[in-house]
């Protein structure tokens, strides 16, 4: 059950890949902010396989990709390139 330390649920989750799409629409001044507070969070390779698609953004990753969005004055309901439902084994 949900007090067990090892519990992981098995109901799927929408996972976000990849932010591609993003740069398009934004101004370069809040791509450059934006890209690098990313980077700083997660590491230059992790940002990058993150914006590519080769790693799925969990749920919590794009509610802070989203609150980055909104602090460097971008739309923070801009859509991630492409979305998959998995299980999150956290």
């Amino acid at each position: 059950n949900e007090e067990c330390l090892h519990y992981a649920s098995c109901q799927p989750e929408r996972f976000a890949k990849g932010f591609t799409g993003f740069r398009k629409q934004m101004y370069p001044v809040q791509y450059d902010k934006f890209m690098s507070a990313l980077a700083c969070q997660f590491g230059r390779n992790k940002y990058f396989k993150y914006r590519k698609g080769t790693v799925l953004l969990p749920p919590e990753e794009q509610y802070m990709i989203r609150h980055v969005l909104e602090q460097c004055g971008a739309n923070p309901d801009m859509e991630f390139d492409e979305y998959i439902e998995a299980i999150h084994w956290k």
